[in-house]
Parts: structure tokens; C-alpha cells; sequence
């Protein structure tokens, strides 16, 4: 047996629910955009972290909010595009979910069975959704791209009732006789068009929840999907219930249950959006900080999940400044930890907010430190905790990530070589007490 499944059949023993993490999915970016964002900072008064329903919640008139869409000057320099593409490859990013079409119904591609769309209908004249999609191509990324099932512009649906009522559900709609066929074919069409075209790896549904949207449609249409591309993937809000044999990744939005991660059979995301609504005095987006963004990473990676974070656009760039900004703080840490997150497979803990995560690679353990304390005596070692499951391996060498590289650990071994506990020596107790959320690694072994 190799050294590899030697430790992980050390650790599955005493852990019992193990849950591991696709590499594919461990951290990627979803920007949050409709044809709305560009204009959102500017209406007087609106407030929500649901940027897509901004035509729902402001009741505005569907000719003011399409006559305003009109105006989108997107850009689609390639230079700028490429250079955001980078800055998310260098945090870590390895795919981005780019808007196809949201509620309003708006293409940001050029659909050949939509003039309502950015190349068509708006003063950017170009395609965008494929210049950026390239961008992000050209630096290593992969791309997805979120497509609404639910249309408040196609002729097809009405967001109210025949009465003249509101629908009860946001973002709900009603077909109009006859014509589900007709949405269903310019639907599949579209879908069609995303995967070949513009070569989709990954298909992100949104607005399953539509009354009419039946399992057969659903069935149907990610059929002929997957027909003309095996290897493309399948996820988001697809239907509210779930399509084991057609989707490859489930959604959460809230954190799942130990239960319904037992039940899993697939790859899992969590969707965190960073941004909480438009500050109504600066018309600025209110985002969290970088650390609460790690925080929130390594709880979803403990237990096996991949962290997607959703962004906000602007019409110079796909991914904000202030999207950058946060993200580029996260980087800080990604970077210095990035050979336990993104090089290992993720070992879970029984519970959640466990004091330590575990990463697995090759020989090498790592340890995610989510929380600790120091003697008050700067000249003391420092110990760091070892997860009981691990007290007794035979350790090799310790080491702890910094931003200057590893550091050494003191190994504290039995007679027998097991490990007893591990130290950071005095001399590197600052680099240890500046680190957030240390990660310290030791390679298992004989010495």
C-alpha cells in the first residue's frame, strides 16, 4: 500500500464521514450581473442584495428599464479584460459563471433568435460575453455561463397574473397559452448556442422554480446538452428538485446539513455574494471584507465543498475594483497557503467549525488552524494543537506556510518516532502570531 492511502485509511478510521472536494470546483467566481448593474448605483433609493429582480422590486416600467439598457457601453478591450482575467488566476480562481441571460430576459451574446441582446440592441455593438469568455480562456480559466429559464421580455411569459395581480412567488412567471413550446425551442436554441459557439464547460441554471418548467422540460432539454458535449457540467438552480443522472454539481446558498452532505453523490458549491446591497448615501456596493470571505472558504472546503463567490460588474470591467480589492486581499492568504488548498484533497471533520481542517497530499498533512491562543511568555515555544487522529504518526518533518516560505516546526516524538506534539520556536513566534489562519504541514514518515 503507498504512502498516500496509508494516511488516508489512518484518517477515514478514526473520522468516520470523509468528504472530498473536487479540485474543479474548489474556488471559483460567479459575477452577479444583469444589464441592470451598470445603472443600479444611479436609481435613487434601491436597496437589496438581489441586483437581478432590480426591475421587479422598483416596479419599473418594462419600456423605461429596456430604453436604459439600450445605453450599455460594456467594454470589450481586450487588454483590460485579459487584465482582470489574470488578477483572478493569480488569487487562485479556476473557473468564472459569466451572465448569458438573466430574469430581464437581456443576451450579453449575440443570439442569432434574440435582438434583444448586447451586440444588437446596445451602444457596446460588440459581443461581449465571448470577448470576455476569451480573456478568461487565454489565461488558463474555464468558463460557464448562467442562463435564466425564467424570461420577463420574451413574449412568451407575463410576471403577473391574468387578473392583473403581482405573482405571488418573485420572479415567478406564467406561459401564455400556446406558446411554451415556441419558449421552450428558443430556450434550447440558446443553450445550444452557449455550448458550441461560445463553448461553454459549464451551463449555471437559474430560475428552476418556474411552475411550468416541468421535470420533463428540464430532463429534455440538458439531454440534448449533454449529447452534444459529454464533458460539459450542469449546476445552479436547474429545478427544485434535483436531476441526479443530468447535473454534476449541486448548489447551496445557505449552508447544507451534515445530513444532506451524507446524502450527496456529487461535487457541492456554496454561493456566498460579497455584496449586500447599494449604500444609498455613496451609491457604492457594500462588500464584506477578505478575511470573512477566507473564513467563510475554508468552513465550505472543511466539509468537503468548493466556494464560489459572486461579484459585481462595471462597464469598464467584468469584475469590479472593489470585487478586486476584496479578492485580491483573500489572495494574500491564498497565496502563501496555496499547496494545502489547491494541490491537496480535503479530509472532513465530523462536525462543522472543527478547530483544525485537514489537507492531504502525497506524504504531506496539513493542518488549518481555525483557532488558537499564545503564551503570554514571548520567550516560550510556541504549541501547536495536532488533531487527535494524528498524535501517534511518525513524523519526518514540520513546517509552517509564511509568505517567505516554510518555516521549521519542532517535532516532539515518543521513543517510538510517533508525534507527541510540534512547536514554533521562539525565533519565528512573530511570523507565527502575523499569520491569519496558519497552516502548518508535516511529512509523515520514519525519520
Amino acid at each position: 500500500m503507498s504512502m498516500r492511502k496509508s494516511i488516508f485509511c489512518l484518517i477515514l478510521c478514526v473520522c468516520g464521514i470523509t468528504v472530498f472536494a473536487s479540485h474543479e470546483f474548489r474556488l471559483g467566481v460567479k459575477v452577479e450581473a444583469g444589464a441592470h448593474a451598470v445603472f443600479v448605483r444611479d436609481f435613487e433609493g434601491f436597496f437589496s442584495d438581489e441586483n437581478a429582480l432590480f426591475l421587479y422590486v422598483t416596479a419599473m416600467q418594462p419600456e423605461i428599464y429596456e430604453k436604459a439598457i439600450s445605453s450599455l457601453h460594456l467594454s470589450v478591450d481586450s487588454e483590460k479584460l485579459t487584465r482582470i482575467a489574470e488578477n483572478l488566476k493569480a488569487v487562485g480562481v479556476s473557473y468564472v459563471i459569466l451572465p448569458a441571460k438573466n430574469y430581464d430576459g437581456f443576451c450579453f451574446f449575440d443570439s442569432d433568435v434574440c435582438d434583444y441582446n448586447i451586440k444588437d440592441y446596445t451602444e457596446t455593438k460588440s459581443d461581449w460575453l465571448f470577448a470576455v469568455s476569451q480573456a478568461c480562456r487565454n489565461v488558463g480559466l474555464r468558463v460557464g455561463f448562467s442562463y435564466s429559464v425564467i424570461d420577463w421580455h420574451h413574449p412568451s411569459q407575463i410576471q403577473y397574473r391574468k387578473d392583473g395581480r403581482r405573482f405571488p412567488v418573485k420572479m415567478n412567471t406564467v406561459i401564455n397559452d400556446g406558446m411554451k413550446d415556441e419558449y421552450l425551442d428558443y430556450m434550447t436554441t440558446q443553450l445550444k448556442e452557449l455550448t458550441v459557439d461560445y463553448k461553454a464547460d459549464l451551463i449555471w441554471f437559474d430560475g428552476g422554480w418556474a411552475p411550468w418548467w416541468t421535470r420533463d422540460d428540464a430532463e429534455s432539454v440538458l439531454r440534448q446538452l449533454k449529447e452534444i458535449n459529454p464533458n460539459l457540467k450542469i449546476g445552479g438552480r436547474v429545478r427544485i428538485d434535483r436531476l441526479p443522472a443530468l447535473e454534476d454539481v449541486d448548489l447551496y446558498t445557505h449552508f447544507p446539513s451534515d445530513f444532506k452532505l451524507r446524502k450527496r453523490n456529487r461535487p457541492w458549491i456554496y454561493l456566498m455574494k460579497t455584496f449586500t446591497g447599494v449604500d444609498q448615501i455613496t451609491n457604492e456596493i457594500l462588500y464584506r471584507d477578505g478575511k470573512t470571505l477566507i473564513k467563510t472558504a475554508a468552513d465550505v472546503w472543511s466539509r468537503g465543498g468548493g466556494f464560489l463567490i459572486g461579484l459585481d460588474v462595471t462597464a469598464e470591467a467584468f469584475v469590479s475594483p472593489s470585487s478586486l480589492k476584496i479578492l485580491k486581499t483573500a489572495g494574500q492568504w491564498l497565496k502563501i497557503n496555496r499547496e494545502a488548498v489547491f494541490d491537496a484533497d480535503v479530509v472532513a471533520p465530523k462536525r462543522r467549525f472543527s478547530k483544525e481542517i485537514l489537507f492531504v497530499k502525497e506524504d504531506t498533512i496539513y493542518c488549518l488552524q481555525m483557532r488558537r491562543s499564545f503564551p503570554s511568555n514571548g520567550n516560550q515555544s510556541l504549541r501547536l494543537p495536532v488533531p487527535k487522529q494524528l498524535m501517534t504518526t511518525a513524523v519526518k518533518e514540520a513546517f509552517l506556510l509564511t509568505e517567505e516560505g516554510r518555516i521549521p516546526i519542532t517535532v516532539v516524538s515518543d521513543k517510538k518516532g510517533r508525534l507527541l506534539r510540534l512547536e514554533v520556536p521562539p525565533k519565528y513566534r512573530e511570523e507565527y502570531e502575523n499569520l491569519f489562519l496558519p497552516i502548518y504541514g508535516f511529512v509523515t514518515g520514519e525519520k
